[in-house]
């Protein structure tokens, strides 16, 4: 790419690690990140190799051949020792990581160094936040965390998430991790979860895409094309998008709530007469939903969350932990929060017990348009917020630089507004300097 690009009118910045070649001018490629693993390590005890198998060695893998060795590139100093802390019997142990170039992707998981353990372990008297930027480990420590909560209660722990690509992954890791207990942690995707809540219950669903759409054709015609709404943004789409990101996502069940509701991300600001007018046009679309006997799929959230406060799980899970929760509306999050032991279902109040629910999430990514924070959902992590600062992916020159490359303080996040203080400081491996590349056009 040439000197002086832009998108959107911004400067771009490339990033550039000296010794990276490439076989064509253009970006600059990357080599793959370097995670920590666990060679042969088994999920029983302390042990660093599984019977019968030598030492790991530190061959690097052929797929490295690419990066040729610069010849001013100054040796690097060896990645000093993490202290390794004795595991507890039953719990899988700290292992060197000097196997990280040569170990199966499954093993990594079995990796965790003194911090991690400890976040692991911990006792929190309510529900509670497990933080910290991408590559420091949350997936991990959320895995861990499960198998460790499994193993020292009774009853059955889930292990959710929103996305069933990342739950099968999971699911997978649960499985060779820990043997022992994995038929007592259910990995199952928040929708599969909500789904079956309402077929237990006797709830009738219907997703039938082209009638949704038909629902809501037929609202916007009656309330919303010649009135104010047309007028503050023609395109029917946004206003489409209002209804599902911020009143489906968020819930609020009147027209006062919606008046008091933060509508994060959303591009125009709207006042009580707009806000007025976006309830009409919700109403008349539900209206038409229900003539049609379908749902819109940003309604399943609300009806889980209805059953639920109305009557119990049968047969409850004994804690709930929920990785990626920063990608949970407002509406999951109190679902989470209710099928949690003392979350508030059928009906009553709230209470906080130990473990019953961890979250796991990224508190610097900013909110996704109609996102919540947690206290905007009702929950509240006061205390009990524990944060991840070792990056175990990227050399600690990359992470000082990336460190000024986030959204700035007061961005509102998961956890609040960004202060800073999740962002990881420190990094066990060291690496050569960075070097930006800025162009003024594309």
């Amino acid at each position: 790419m040439p000197p002086g690009r832009t998108v959107d009118g911004e400067p771009v910045v490339d990033l550039v690690v000296p010794g990276v070649v490439t076989d064509s001018p253009g970006p600059v490629t990357r080599a793959p990140g370097l995670a920590p693993s666990v060679p042969g390590a088994t999920a029983s005890g302390p042990a660093l190799r599984a019977p019968g198998q030598d030492a790991p060695t530190c061959t690097p893998p052929p797929e490295l051949s690419r990066l040729a060795p610069t010849p001013d590139l100054p040796r690097l100093a060896p990645t000093p020792e993490v202290p390794r802390p004795a595991a507890a019997p039953g719990e899988p142990g700290p292992a060197p990581t000097c196997g990280v170039l040569t170990a199966p992707t499954e093993r990594w998981g079995a990796h965790l160094d003194a911090h991690q353990s400890a976040v692991v372990r911990a006792r929190l008297d309510g529900p509670a936040l497990i933080c910290g930027a991408v590559g420091t480990g949350k997936t991990v420590v959320g895995l861990h965390r499960a198998v460790h909560l499994a193993r020292t209660r009774p009853g059955r722990v889930l292990l959710t998430a929103l996305a069933p690509s990342l739950t099968a992954v999971l699911r997978q890791h649960v499985d060779h991790l820990a043997p022992d207990v994995a038929e007592r942690i259910d990995v199952l995707a928040l929708p599969a979860v909500a789904l079956r809540v309402l077929r237990e219950r006797g709830v009738r669903l219907d997703l039938h895409p082209v009638r949704v759409g038909e629902a809501f054709d037929e609202a916007w015609r009656s309330v919303g094309r010649r009135g104010l709404l047309a007028h503050l943004a023609p395109e029917r789409s946004y206003w489409e998008q209002e209804i599902a990101e911020v009143l489906r996502a968020q819930g609020p069940r009147s027209l006062e709530e919606y008046l008091a509701l933060p509508r994060t991300g959303r591009l125009h600001r709207l006042g009580p007469s707009a806000r007025q007018a976006v309830w009409a046009l919700h109403e008349a679309t539900t209206g038409a939903l229900r003539r049609r006997q379908v749902h819109a799929l940003g309604e399943v959230a609300l009806l889980v969350e209805d059953e639920l406060r109305r009557a119990p799980l049968a047969e409850p899970w004994a804690a709930v932990l929920v990785d990626d929760a920063q990608e949970l509306s407002a509406t999951m999050l109190r679902v989470v929060r209710l099928l949690s032991p003392g979350g508030g279902a059928g009906g009553v109040p709230p209470i906080d017990l130990p473990d019953a629910l961890t979250l796991i999430g990224d508190p610097r990514l900013p909110l996704h348009p109609g996102g919540s924070t947690l206290a905007e959902a009702g929950i509240d992590v006061a205390g009990r917020t524990l944060t991840l600062r070792l990056h175990q992916r990227s050399t600690a020159p990359i992470l000082h630089l990336a460190g000024g490359l986030l959204p700035a303080p007061g961005a509102s996040t998961l956890a609040g507004p960004v202060d800073g203080g999740a962002f990881p400081r420190t990094a066990p491996r060291a690496g050569p300097e960075p070097v930006l590349v800025r162009y003024a056009d594309a």
